[in-house]
């Protein structure tokens, strides 16, 4: 594929709204381009217009995982944007667009990445494993990491924003992250004869405060190195009907992120135990796990992470002197350096990388893509076309390098 070739490919998927729950289409069309000799390929129907896909061409040698997926969020209101949010359009250096920076940039990149090492007879194995519903739920990778797509693998990239401002980052770590849904249940009657009922509002509150207080002991109690602490919230609260009657009903969520130190499954069994207790009190509350992401802990010093930060550009001092981006203290900090070497961290976001990487512990991990995170989910979100295209070498070097 010559340039006009690469950069219309991912205008075109730009084009489809695979709004989260819509991806079906997106998945035909990178099935349609990956056809050929030594290439398998499989949809994974996950729902009437959801399919997440599979793709492999195998040698003898390492297995290499390459993961990114087809949703994107809502553009929100249309009339917002300077710029077509599914037209695709190309301003200088720019192509506009939901979903080109997360993550449709990085998803064609690889898909022909892949193309052109499967041409060139690379000597291992390389599977594509692009997911439905990442935005929300993560049910796609969820789904392949228990049909076993990742168990095999020796090394698994994920696609997402690598870029803040000009300054790009390898990602070896996330937080995990537990979304939970507490009800309550009580019973009705006119607000002027309350003893008649059963008031859901307070039930739910009381919890609230119990489990508001327990929370903080954990967050307290246990650290992790990279990640620091535990991070909880409560972000939606419903309840009642109207003003004249006592609640029947009422609900809050939020969302936790986890460490290793206290996972996603120690924090489901212990808000379990703290409903069960609190309902020996003649209470009515219900717990549910609404979506749960593992954290994801690999080796920063991995040979992919070292593979990756050679093959990777340094970061150019100019390109931090952005204070809209890095504060102060963080540019006088480097002033005196020329670059700044690509450097491993941590997110406190999480990805699909944790379903599969929490099947295969062993494999080497990393996040790294063409997409800008302070571009991401908003309006008029774009790509860089410059960095689109650089991201397809990239990958191959990469791949190249690590196969050897």
């Amino acid at each position: 594929m010559n340039r006009e070739e690469k950069i219309q490919a991912l205008r075109d998927i730009i084009k489809i709204k695979s709004v989260n729950g819509d991806e079906l289409l997106v998945a035909q069309y990178l099935m349609n381009m990956l056809k050929g000799e030594n290439i398998k390929t499989e949809l994974i129907q996950y729902d009437k217009n959801r399919a997440s896909l599979v793709a492999e061409f195998s040698n003898e040698g390492k297995k290499i995982g390459l993961t990114g997926h087809m949703d994107v969020v809502s553009e929100g209101k249309s009339s917002d944007w300077q710029h077509d949010p599914y037209g695709a359009e190309i301003v200088g250096n720019k192509l506009y667009g939901r979903g080109t920076s997360d993550m449709k940039a990085g998803l064609m990149a690889m898909t022909i990445a892949f193309m052109e090492l499967a041409e060139e007879n690379f000597e291992g194995t390389i599977r594509l494993l692009f997911t439905v519903g990442e935005e929300i739920g993560q049910y796609g990778s969820e789904d392949l990491s228990n049909r076993g797509y990742a168990d095999d693998l020796d090394a698994l990239i994920v696609g997402e924003p690598a870029y803040l401002g000009n300054i790009s980052q390898i990602t070896y770590a996330h937080m995990g992250s537990f979304n939970y849904k507490i009800s309550s249940k009580g019973l009705a009657s006119h607000s002027s004869m309350p003893e008649m009922g059963v008031n859901a509002i307070d039930n739910l509150l009381d919890f609230r405060n119990i489990l508001k207080n327990k929370m903080e002991e954990i967050c307290k109690n246990y650290e992790n190195e990279i990640f620091g602490h535990t991070i909880f919230n409560i972000t939606q609260i419903e309840g009642g009907s109207q003003i004249n009657s006592i609640p029947d009903n009422a609900s809050f969520s939020g969302n936790i992120r986890t460490i290793p130190e206290f996972d996603n499954d120690m924090m489901k069994d212990f808000i379990e135990e703290l409903v069960d207790e609190f309902n020996g009190d003649n209470r009515n509350l219900k717990f549910e796990v609404t979506q749960s992401s593992m954290p994801v802990q690999s080796n920063p010093n991995s040979k992919l992470i070292k593979i990756i930060r050679q093959c990777a550009d340094t970061n150019k001092l100019e390109n931090i002197n952005n204070p809209d981006i890095f504060n102060e203290d963080f540019i006088n900090e480097i002033k005196e350096k020329k670059e700044i070497p690509v450097s491993a961290t941590f997110s406190r976001g999480t990805t699909d990388g944790s379903n599969f990487f929490n099947k295969n512990k062993k494999m080497d991990f990393a996040i790294y893509g063409p997409g800008g995170i302070e571009v991401s989910h908003k309006v008029d979100e774009f790509v860089y076309m410059d960095r689109y295209l650089k991201f397809i070498d990239l990958y191959k070097e990469i791949l190249q390098k690590y196969i050897k």
